[in-house]
């Protein structure tokens, strides 16, 4: 065992413990505010960064260990199976020994959270959260931390754990991340349960299918083995329009299996993508469905097609899916944003009827454009919204230089959307006024 440095009293007395509940809508003039518990840490000290200085404590993706990269591309290039991989492990134990603590404790991460000091302060990251920033490969790469996708991260944990509550909706700005996010919990909550079966619609038939492809598809051909269950196919070979966590075994699996291998029973769950049509999923059953572009939707009534949708969801009052409807917002009339007003007019968090939800079943999720934006974002992922700090200004002015200037006078990202909108308001350019608001 590693000797370990002692702890400087003068760097942890000045540590911020964590918050025990979470406000959401706190500054919005329109909107109630929402208040959500978080857990409490048991043993701060315990907690990831504990004992370095607050300026030294960043949230970061875990290095995997090189075996298991040796072992991954094995099986990225079909060198080897999942079934293939698990047995040499499991008769390797010995060797593999910090390998396959690793994997065990990004497993219970994902399953149980983690704690972590950032920047002086005593932070929970939900365990879907964890895995989409160690794990969700996305074409530019794993990504980095977002305080505001910690608050959309806790809020779905929230609406999944309500006996209340089917979901949620999320407008949003654009290039937010939240197909991205929502895929991933998709995801995640799929492949972890047995004969469960989760599906895609979006504002049309193509971009459902695109969906499934680059935010589904093409992070699970990513990820570290241990996230996959057993599946039909090759991870070489791309499924078009089902991923089916059925166990498919050959016979060069069978003579490498050893002990408790060969006896793995699949999950028999899928991920699925369909039209944008109103009755597409009726009568199925679901424990998930994504939404994605819901107020962009021209082709389909999307309040309409949730009054399908939410019965997949649930047996009887026992609600047992989770729906996140995410989107940008169109043109009132003719881009589809009237029926996604109504859907979000009927989940006002705070108003229920009788049974206790919601007239839509669902709540309602909006963080502000402010918060989150890429060019206003510190080194420890938190949002710069009004005048940033001079740490903040020499960061943003390397990962941005163009906007320098703007930094160096004082600007946050609330003077920044604000300056903006002016500039289109003044030239009547409405169409760019849409986009941006």
């Amino acid at each position: 065992m590693k000797k370990q440095k002692p702890i400087k009293l003068s760097v942890t007395k000045n540590y911020v413990y964590e918050d025990h509940s979470l406000t959401y809508h706190n500054d919005d003039k329109d909107l109630e505010p929402i208040v959500i518990p978080l857990p409490k840490c048991k043993h701060p000290e315990l907690a990831e960064n504990w004992g370095l200085e607050p300026s030294a404590q960043y949230y970061k993706a875990k290095k995997v260990p090189k075996p298991l990269k040796v072992l991954q591309e094995k099986y990225r290039s079909g060198k080897m199976s999942l079934s293939q991989i698990w047995a040499y492990l499991d008769t390797n134990q010995d060797k593999y020994r910090q390998e396959i603590l690793f994997i065990a404790e990004m497993i219970e991460r994902s399953l149980y959270g983690h704690w972590v000091w950032i920047n002086g302060k005593l932070t929970y990251i939900d365990g879907w959260h964890d895995s989409y920033i160690n794990s969700w490969v996305m074409p530019e790469g794993l990504p980095e931390y977002r305080d505001r996708d910690r608050k959309f991260y806790h809020f779905a944990r929230y609406c999944y754990n309500d006996p209340l509550c089917y979901g949620f909706n999320y407008p949003k700005h654009r290039r937010e991340g939240a197909t991205t996010k929502a895929s991933e919990i998709h995801y995640l909550i799929i492949s972890r349960l047995k004969r469960c079966h989760g599906g895609i619609q979006s504002m049309t038939d193509d971009h459902a299918e695109k969906v499934f492809q680059e935010h589904i598809i093409g992070p699970w051909k990513e990820l570290p083995f241990w996230y996959v269950p057993e599946f039909d196919g090759s991870i070489t070979i791309t499924p078009k329009s089902k991923l089916n966590f059925t166990k498919k075994t050959t016979s060069k699996d069978l003579e490498l299996e050893v002990g408790s291998n060969a006896d793995v029973e699949d999950l028999g769950s899928s991920i699925t993508f369909k039209e944008s049509g109103v009755k597409a999923y009726d009568s199925w059953k679901l424990h998930f469905i994504h939404n994605d572009e819901c107020g962009k939707s021209v082709l389909v009534d999307v309040y309409q097609r949730w009054q399908v949708q939410k019965p997949c969801l649930a047996q009887g009052s026992r609600i047992h899916g989770l729906a996140i409807n995410t989107s940008t917002v169109g043109e009132f009339e003719k881009g589809g944003g009237r029926a996604f007003k109504r859907l979000c007019s009927q989940s006002d968090f705070h108003t229920r009827g009788k049974d206790g939800q919601t007239s839509s079943g669902l709540y309602n999720l909006f963080i502000p454009a402010t918060e989150g934006n890429d060019s206003f974002v510190d080194e420890y992922g938190m949002s710069v919204i009004g005048r940033p700090t001079q740490k903040q200004v020499a960061y943003l002015s390397k990962q941005h230089p163009e906007l320098k200037e703007q930094y160096e006078a004082g600007m946050g990202s609330y003077d920044y959307l604000m300056a903006k909108r002016k500039q289109f308001e003044d030239e009547g350019d409405t169409e760019a006024l849409g986009e941006l608001i």
